[in-house]
């Protein structure tokens, strides 16, 4: 077994007036064996004495690495500034990275997105991370006439319009559950599908598009805009999902999911008729656009679709995702997109892409969107 990294942890450092926080964490390496060197799970406790912690996140060289979620209540009672907040985090690094010192910081926020505080932690790597072989990033299309449109939808869909500084920060890197945005996967990730669809058109490249998993619907909105940009009325855009949240894990036939809560987030319950309405409020709801309800074992194997040119998997689960690959990349045509969202954050999607590629003899490069994003070009 590798030898684990160790954990050399340096004090609070708080902006401002704020009082003196008490802060405590432990290492605990939850990648399945043979351990992956670049994959860690931090978990702890923090307490701030000014305001209760609302969100938090990794950095890495002012980069965003992971955003921290909590070990017990996820979001703290208004008048508990002082309770001691458990929290976790899934850290995965997928540059290169000599052995040695890795330092990184813990950012807590308010309610506002205002930096309450930062913990310096070092990261000592027992073995180096060596370089993975990434994909070539794929570029909007700057110069099309339409392009002002799709800006201005990417930034309305995240309603960073409408959103404060510091939100508008969280908002780009993907890092918070919006009240009222259309989509939760920021700005970078939101881009990058943008330019996979572009691509597609561009190249040619035969068939639909589709979501599987799509919360409010703003990922799949934007791939509808895009056909309208470019004009094109022949390809569709598949909108999968239970409509109805995440289902429970089931240990049993997907060990890796074991343990898996998010299906207690009705958050992440988004009724039918309330994506297509959103849909309908971007003027986007049309016979391009088509639905799927229901589990995706259920769903996609008998779905009506022939080709796909992009195909996005946001479930999230290892099942989730395995599902959706068994089903649907058979169909993706030869250079179209596989894209997913949840790559880098959860490790039990990441193993499900992991052993569908290497099951299929898939060898074309992953790239990374941002902390957690993922993609590839089907060869």
């Amino acid at each position: 077994m590798n030898t684990p990294p160790r954990l050399e942890a340096n004090g609070f450092i708080l902006p401002g007036s704020h009082m003196p926080s008490l802060f405590d964490s432990v290492v605990d390496l939850a990648a399945p064996e043979p351990h992956d060197p670049a994959e860690w799970r931090l978990t702890g406790w923090a307490t701030s004495a000014n305001a209760p912690i609302r969100a938090a996140h990794l950095e890495l060289a002012g980069s965003i690495l992971a955003p921290l979620t909590w070990g017990w209540d996820r979001v703290l009672p208004g008048d508990a500034a002082a309770t001691p907040c458990g929290f976790s985090g899934h850290l995965f690094l997928p540059g290169a990275h000599p052995a040695g010192p890795l330092p990184v910081q813990l950012v807590f926020l308010d309610e506002a997105g205002g930096e309450l505080g930062r913990v310096d932690h070092t990261f000592v790597l027992p073995q180096p991370i060596a370089a993975r072989a990434t994909a070539t990033p794929v570029k909007v299309d700057a110069s099309h006439p339409q392009s002002a449109y799709l800006d201005l939808l990417e930034r309305t869909l995240l309603a960073l319009p409408y959103s404060s500084t510091e939100v508008a920060r969280l908002r780009h890197e993907g890092r918070d559950w919006p009240e009222f945005a259309h989509s939760m996967v920021g700005l970078a990730r939101l881009r990058n599908l943008r330019a996979c669809a572009e691509t597609a058109l561009r190249e040619g490249i035969p068939g639909d598009f589709m979501e599987t998993g799509v919360w409010r619907g703003g990922a799949c909105i934007l791939l509808r805009g895009v056909l309208r940009a470019f004009a094109d009325t022949r390809r569709r855009v598949w909108v999968a999902d239970s409509f109805d949240g995440l289902p429970p894990p089931n240990p049993e036939k997907y060990p890796a999911d074991r343990g898996d809560t998010l299906y207690r987030f009705r958050e992440l319950a988004v009724p039918l008729a309330q994506v297509q309405e959103n849909f309908r409020r971007y003027d986007l709801l049309d016979d391009q656009v088509r639905f799927l309800e229901g589990l995706f074992s259920q769903t996609l194997p008998t779905a009506p679709v022939e080709q796909l040119a992009v195909l996005r998997l946001d479930g999230d689960l290892y099942e989730s995702t395995m599902d959706a690959l068994v089903a649907m990349y058979p169909r993706l045509s030869p250079g179209g997109f596989c894209i997913v969202d949840d790559y880098g954050a959860i490790a039990a999607c990441r193993q499900a892409v992991h052993d569908y590629r290497r099951a299929h003899g898939i060898t074309a490069p992953i790239g990374m969107v941002d902390w957690t994003g993922a993609w590839w070009r089907k060869p």
